[in-house]
């Protein structure tokens, strides 16, 4: 339970990153996704040790997202990449006129 936390919680700064920095592409965090979604059957299968298939081959992913997620946050400062794109008011049709 606390390898899966901590896996869902350092993949959630790598896309953040990458979503900040694609200027808020949902389609590469989905090919982001979906890459890390392949990447797991095989590593599990290419290390057959028991600390890697009693997690599912989800250990190899924790080691390798959190170093990243440990470089992004330092790297950047913990603003992952965001910068505010709103430009103006977001909701015209609500500010008094």
């Amino acid at each position: 339970m606390v390898l899966f936390l901590a896996t869902v919680i350092f993949m959630t700064i790598v896309f953040t990153w990458v979503f900040n920095n694609t200027e808020g592409s949902i389609l590469l965090a989905i090919l982001l996704h979906t890459s890390l979604d392949v990447l797991v059957g095989p590593v599990g299968r290419l290390f057959p040790a028991p600390v890697v298939t009693d997690y599912g081959g989800a250990f190899p992913l924790l080691i390798g997202l959190g170093v990243t997620a440990l470089l992004l946050v330092a790297l950047t400062r913990g603003r992952l990449g965001y910068r505010n794109y709103r430009q103006g008011d977001p909701y015209p049709a609500t500010t008094p006129t």
